[in-house]
């Protein structure tokens, strides 16, 4: 962890939610050069990813990342399991929902428009969360000191963010 922690030195929360916006934005670039094989980069898409993630998405979770830490003491596999849990219970759903409305609206859809989105993509997304993003955030919770918790994610994101990239264009 000490290569990490020299790369983010800091436990700053907008170190933090900056350095999510700027990962999601590199996600949206990355999903339209080499999934969507586009022949230009929409760079207000890759802006309003980024953006919904840093203003909104990245403050959640560094709140959310505090509060089961306080519920839940604890660094150990048990209390990460009793986390992932009711994160993925409590939390998955409510952010990703909040993510593809905010993105859809940020595109300029009308809010009629945005919630229609939202709700064509969600089951598959969500469907496709409960794949992988169980066994992230059991990692996450249990070994990830709480401080790198938002970065650790985000790298991980990479790869899904891609894909909600893709769905929210679909």
């Amino acid at each position: 962890m000490s290569s990490f922690q020299k790369f983010f030195p800091t436990k700053s929360f907008l170190k933090q939610v900056i350095g999510a916006g700027a990962l999601a934005s590199t996600s949206s670039c990355l999903s339209q050069t080499f999934i969507e094989k586009a022949d230009h980069i929409d760079y207000r898409r890759v802006l309003n990813f980024g953006l919904v993630t840093m203003a909104i998405v990245g403050p959640i979770q560094y709140h959310w990342f505090r509060f089961l830490s306080r519920m839940m003491q604890g660094e150990n596999l048990r209390t990460g399991v009793k986390r992932m849990i009711v994160d993925q219970i409590i939390a998955a759903p409510i952010i990703t929902t909040i993510f593809l409305f905010n993105v859809q609206l940020m595109e300029s859809k009308s809010i009629n428009t945005s919630i229609n989105k939202t709700r064509n993509v969600w089951a598959p997304v969500m469907a496709n969360n409960y794949k992988l993003w169980p066994f992230v955030q059991l990692i996450n919770m249990s070994v990830v000191p709480l401080e790198y918790r938002i970065v650790f994610l985000q790298f991980v994101g990479l790869f899904w963010n891609c894909y909600i990239s893709y769905m929210t264009t679909k």
